[in-house]
């Protein structure tokens, strides 16, 4: 018979014949060694209670295209120090905005990576057509939850230089792409504008198909199914704007004059598109644009030529002058219906295009949240009692608010029930211009249960008094039912 040592406890000499002990010694520690591994807790996942996400960071880092020029000719090691150096800059501004608490500085991101030679080249087609080989460096960040996050940077050949990453079906093509001379006088640390065809999936700001290196921040201001607009910011701080087309975009893009200052709800990282693929006087390419503006004068790109617009609106509603300037007569016509005649590769062509100008914006709010909202900016602060939905509808004023300017609106409510009730808004709260933006009066328009609340509110400017004097003064903004809010 087999004797153990004192493991369970006693020694061998008290366990002869106490095999009956000793088996159920043994069962017990395998219970309990059973029971611990399965109360154990799970692998701990890389969000921390602290909110820090190291996974969002590692998937960020080994999905992200870093691309920055380094020294020519210079040696191996300052190569990778310089290429190390503006990574650490561009993550920690990534960390700064997206990632907080997962690094504490910048210093810390530095000293947390490694660059080294891959040994492996990237086939890019550069602006003329040609191509070349870019080197490759692998990127390691050791992380806070002791994983190191892998990715990999590009050394473009000269710091003027982007580098683009477009998906197309699954598939990622590269594009280097020059920028211009950099504009000392007029706007400091700007580069002019950027346009490049490239043929890539519908860009949005989930699916981002389209990624660039060589950049700080990359934001999309504007796009269509054939084009997409992208304001880039640099890690040396200067900036442009790249606007990306398909091979089959044709459209133009809108100059707007008439006011130097913006809507931010419209005007704040917006770029006006106008796509002429695929329009018809049916279905046309609808552009908003902010009613402060009172012309526009439309550009063909991407190698189209404007040759010429016409309007359908009533004579004098409208004023065309040239082959490509629309000037607005009326603030009553908020539509206006363009037919655009264009030259795309020798052919004469016809886009639809109908401009709506804005300046109403009808927003509903939940108990809880503390200011209305303009655009990119808050509102005025928002009073809660034991209501839980109001409506605000903001008026953008077109140019500076003078004391006696003021407005009122002409509301019409529709309620679940299918019953009406219309009114005049008359009092209104300012937030002055500010920062470019424009003065903008905000008006109740309901307060009250979402349970009670109208389906559907639309609403005309008028001039102030304009249903209490003899003669009506006209709509400032708006025709027919005016801006229309549908509840969601």
């Amino acid at each position: 018979m087999m004797y153990y040592s004192s493991l369970f406890g006693g020694n061998g000499e008290d366990m002869k014949g106490e095999d009956n002990m000793l088996k159920k010694r043994i069962t017990a520690f395998v219970a309990v060694l059973c029971m611990l591994l399965f109360m154990a807790p799970t692998m701990p996942t890389a969000v921390f209670a602290d909110g820090t996400d190291y996974a969002g960071l590692s998937k960020r880092i080994g999905g992200k295209v870093f691309a920055y020029a380094a020294t020519e000719n210079a040696t191996e090691e300052t190569i990778k120090s310089e290429l190390k150096t503006q990574f650490a800059t561009q993550l920690w501004d990534i960390v700064n905005h997206e990632f907080q608490g997962t690094f504490a500085d910048e210093t810390a991101v530095t000293a947390a990576t490694t660059v080294s030679n891959n040994n492996s080249k990237l086939n890019v087609t550069k602006d003329d057509g040609s191509t070349v080989d870019l080197d490759c460096y692998k990127v390691s960040v050791v992380l806070g939850d002791n994983t190191t996050a892998v990715g990999y940077i590009y050394k473009m050949e000269k710091a003027e230089q982007i580098l683009i990453k477009a998906t197309k079906s699954g598939t990622a093509k590269y594009y280097l792409i020059t920028l211009g001379t950099r504009d000392n006088n007029d706007v400091p640390n700007t580069y002019p504008d950027v346009t490049c065809t490239i043929d890539y999936d519908k860009y949005d700001r989930d699916t981002k198909n389209i990624d660039i290196g060589g950049t700080k921040v990359c934001n999309i201001t504007g796009s269509t199914d054939y084009c997409v607009s992208l304001q880039v910011i640099r890690a040396d701080d200067s900036q442009f704007n790249l606007f990306v087309y398909k091979p089959d975009f044709e459209g133009a893009m809108a100059t707007c004059s008439g006011t130097t200052l913006r809507a931010d709800k419209w005007d704040f990282g917006n770029t006006p598109f106008m796509a002429f693929t695929n329009t018809t006087s049916s279905d046309p390419f609808v552009l908003e644009t902010f009613f402060g503006y009172n012309s526009l004068t439309i550009g063909g790109l991407n190698g189209a030529t404007i040759d010429g617009i016409s309007c359908d609106l009533p004579n004098g509603a409208v004023t065309i002058t040239g082959t490509d300037t629309v000037t607005f007569n009326s603030g009553y016509y908020d539509s206006v219906p363009l037919t655009i005649t264009y030259t795309e590769n020798g052919q004469q062509k016809t886009g639809y295009v109908v401009i709506k100008r804005v300046g109403i914006d009808i927003q509903e709010y939940s108990n809880g949240q503390t200011n209305t909202n303009h655009g990119t900016q808050p509102g005025i602060l928002i009073t809660w009692g034991n209501d839980d939905c109001v409506i605000y509808a903001t008026y953008y004023w077109p140019a500076a608010k003078s004391q006696n300017d003021n407005i009122d609106l002409y509301c019409t409510m529709t309620y679940a029930n299918g019953s009406l009730e219309t009114k005049v808004l008359e009092t209104s709260t300012l937030t002055a211009a500010k920062d470019g933006f424009t003065d903008k009066d905000d008006f109740l328009v309901y307060k009250g249960s979402k349970a009670n609340k109208p389906v559907k509110v639309s609403i005309i400017a008028v001039k102030a008094g304009a249903f209490g004097a003899t003669e009506f003064g006209g709509a400032t903004l708006g025709s027919g039912a005016g801006v229309t809010w549908t509840a969601q």
